[in-house]
């Protein structure tokens, strides 16, 4: 595979370490004992459940990656995974930031359960449902190596199967409706889709 000058600028490396830091540190916020966010967890049955987490693993993961790669430059098999990781959390993240914003600045009560009487401090909101996206987006787009592949826009899984973006997200956001809808028919607590 072609290296992209740009993944080993020192800019690029830069970056994707605080990147990694940035990432690293939204794990640790929702950790803090003294945040109600670990009741929201528990109440709502854990971590999983969150899209908002999920985008976050996926997003820290490329990151590991980037991190990697910036030691291990000749390693094509870090390019595939963090290709892999990067084309699950680009998506999850830009869905996360793009609806959490709009409906947090109409209408906060939409997003959050009024009975709770909890907000999100600033830092770990922006923390979890901004920071994510925004790295993701210019990661992709000022030091992805996507031109630099020959691999026609594929995601290789192993030899024999290859995937477009389009086909792992679709296969990724069924598997994650027909969790939270097998949770949710479970636990009573979990917020399920109800059909009028």
């Amino acid at each position: 595979m072609a290296d992209n000058v740009a993944t080993k600028s020192p800019l690029a490396t830069l970056f994707h370490f605080l990147g990694l830091g940035l990432l690293l540190n939204a794990f640790r916020l929702t950790y803090r004992p003294d945040y109600f966010i670990l009741a929201l967890f528990a109440k709502m049955g854990g971590r999983a459940n969150f899209l908002t987490m999920w985008g976050l693993f996926f997003s820290t993961v490329t990151f590991v990656f980037n991190t990697l790669i910036t030691l291990f430059p000749r390693n094509s098999s870090l390019r595939d995974f963090r290709k892999l990781s990067l084309a699950i959390a680009l998506p999850i993240e830009s869905v996360v930031t793009t609806l959490y914003w709009p409906i947090v600045l109409y209408n906060p009560k939409m997003m959050m359960n009024p009975e709770l009487e909890a907000v999100f401090p600033l830092t770990v909101d922006l923390a979890l449902h901004l920071y994510p996206a925004i790295l993701l987006w210019i990661d992709y787009f000022a030091f992805s190596d996507r031109f630099a592949s020959s691999s026609n826009g594929k995601i290789k899984l192993s030899n024999s199967i290859q995937l477009s973006t389009l086909e792992l997200n679709t296969i990724i956001t069924v598997a994650y409706v027909s969790r939270i809808e097998l949770l949710s028919s479970l636990k009573s607590e979990v917020p399920r889709y109800q059909s009028t």
